[in-house]
């Protein structure tokens, strides 16, 4: 059974494992870690990385940390050390490409009067195409007139 109180003995034999208070106390009290457990197993040691490619990511613009993380995304060593750093423009420019879903219906809308946001939602929520591209969107008021001739409730007179 693992018990949660840290003794003396129990920092003693972690640190002649190679684990310094410090850790055992926070995977004991953060981790919830059994005392035994925390004290025999071994710390992980992250992978080493040959300095000449991080030096060359280095070189071409890249921090250590954006190529560390195109690597923990799942990007080659080659690419994460070579591809350039997009600007802000150029990662909007591209997500703007990626963000167009209808393309070809795009122009139609706005040339009705339907902003293209309004066209995705209403083909999101089942419109068929063309009508989401060709039927203008209610001002508020006529919506309101709408509502108002259609909830005989909403407006009793109450005199």
């Amino acid at each position: 059974m693992d018990y949660y109180f840290i003794s003396e003995e129990d920092y003693k034999i972690a640190e002649s494992n190679g684990i310094s208070r410090n850790v055992v106390y926070q995977r004991v009290n953060s981790y919830c870690w059994g005392v035994k457990r925390a004290i025999t197993e071994p710390i992980r040691k992250l992978k080493k990385h040959d300095e000449k490619i991080i030096n060359k990511a280095l070189e071409n613009g890249i921090s250590r940390r954006a190529y560390y993380n195109r690597l923990k995304n799942g990007w080659s060593i080659e690419k994460a050390s070579s591809t350039p750093i997009m600007s802000k423009e150029e990662i909007y420019k591209n997500n703007a490409k990626k963000s167009t879903k209808y393309p070809e219906y795009k122009a139609l809308a706005e040339e009705n009067g339907v902003p293209y946001s309004t066209f995705i939602r209403r083909v999101r929520t089942g419109w068929d195409i063309k009508d989401a591209y060709t039927i203008k969107p209610m001002s508020k008021s006529e919506a309101g007139k709408i509502n108002k001739s259609n909830n005989k409730y909403l407006f009793l007179n109450m005199n």
